[in-house]
């Protein structure tokens, strides 16, 4: 839809440019992960150690609510199909409630675990902080 946000990755080659190795050229853009052609946005990136791409974010859902959302890519802009569904996890309700959830910022552990902090609307309408940890 016309006006809406896509999440998008850039990868660059040390003079700047874009790097054309990388998903055919240099930019990966993703739309509805959860199901909407609402926005989508990407909030929080971190690498893991086989050089994966995880970002973090949120994706407006059928209902108009925002999902928590994490997308994994291959090293090469690829969608990484053997994580989630087509290489996306969307979570929802997860303080109870059924509106907005967005992770905000994404960490990898030692184990390489994807952990994202971001915040859910609980049932009384008031937003909670939320800890995920995302199993690759």
């Amino acid at each position: 839809m016309a006006g809406d946000s896509d999440m998008v990755v850039w990868r660059l080659t040390s003079s700047g440019s874009l790097d054309t190795s990388f998903n055919g050229s240099g930019i990966v853009i993703n739309n509805g992960a959860a199901g909407s052609d609402g926005n989508d946005d990407g909030t929080g990136l971190a690498i893991d150690s086989r050089g994966r791409i995880i970002v973090s974010g949120s994706s407006t859902n059928s209902a108009g609510n925002r999902d928590m959302v994490v997308w994994r890519l291959n090293p090469d802009g690829t969608m990484d199909i053997s994580f989630a569904a087509d290489g996306i996890a969307v979570h929802s309700n997860a303080a109870g409630g059924n509106a907005d959830d967005s992770g905000n910022a994404v960490s990898i552990d030692s184990r390489d675990r994807i952990l994202v902090s971001g915040s859910s609307m609980n049932s009384a309408v008031n937003s909670d902080m939320v800890l995920w940890r995302v199993f690759p």
